[in-house]
């Protein structure tokens, strides 16, 4: 299916903003901008959106909080899309796929370079899909999978990866039943403490966990179970059923 759109909440008081999308678009990652504006793609039709946001309490005035404000055009599918803070939110890191990144302009949306994400032993980590920077470094979930990675964004090394499936209720999700509870692939860093809250598809929850560090090693070793890993935290469970009833 298509459609989908950007929601913003804010949880004290709590606070519902959306704008949404045409049908006939699927809705993928997004990012803020140099400006503090929204910078928005979908999956496969090449078709990027600018949505700024209003301020605070906007919806409790009835003013429209969030309005698509340009439009941009990229080449190929998109799935993740991240600016990180350090960098002033100036360039843009996107994920289709594969193991490629791509690094835009946030401002004028020219692609300037392009890099490929791979292990130590020079392994392509494909699959990258949500993205996500933190303290320096590009986070990527490996899709349909329950595994986090982190790499350096100049040149995609690989610098370690994080095994969810301990922190996750697998048995939980496959009762509730596909199509409806999917795949993990949301996540973002609490900008203070450092924590990293996940989701999924349809998920009726978020999680809160800790990343520590991994040891390193080739994912040959790993998927052969010939690496140990330190399983990350699990710090808490949040619904937000709340907000996936007033969608």
């Amino acid at each position: 299916g298509g459609g989908g759109g950007v929601v913003r909440v804010e949880t004290v008081p709590a606070e519902l903003e959306r704008v949404e999308l045409d049908k006939k678009l699927f809705s993928e990652g997004i990012a803020v901008g140099s400006a503090g504006e929204v910078i928005q793609t979908t999956w496969k039709t090449g078709a990027g959106h600018v949505i700024a946001p209003g301020p605070a309490g906007a919806a409790r005035q009835g003013a429209g909080a969030l309005s698509i404000v340009s439009r941009w055009t990229f080449p190929g599918d998109a799935w993740g899309l991240a600016s990180c803070a350090d960098e002033g939110h100036s360039v843009l890191y996107m994920s289709d796929g594969s193991h490629k990144i791509r690094v835009f302009n946030a401002t004028s949306k020219t692609l300037l370079r392009t890099f490929f994400v791979k292990d130590h032993a020079g392994k392509p980590v494909r699959m990258l899909n949500e993205l996500e920077c933190f303290n320096g470094h590009l986070y990527s979930n490996v899709w349909l999978s329950k595994l986090v990675v982190r790499f350096a964004r100049d040149s995609g090394a690989l610098l370690a990866w994080f095994d969810l499936g301990p922190v996750l209720p697998s048995e939980e999700l496959e009762r509730l039943g596909r199509p409806r509870v999917d795949v993990m692939n949301g996540l973002a860093f609490h900008p203070r403490s450092g924590a990293l809250w996940l989701t999924g598809k349809w998920w009726p929850w978020f999680y809160r966990v800790q990343l520590g560090e991994e040891p390193m090693g080739s994912l040959e070793q790993y998927e052969g179970g010939r690496l140990s890993v330190n399983n990350p935290a699990l710090l808490s469970r949040e619904r937000w059923q709340s907000i996936m009833n007033s969608m």
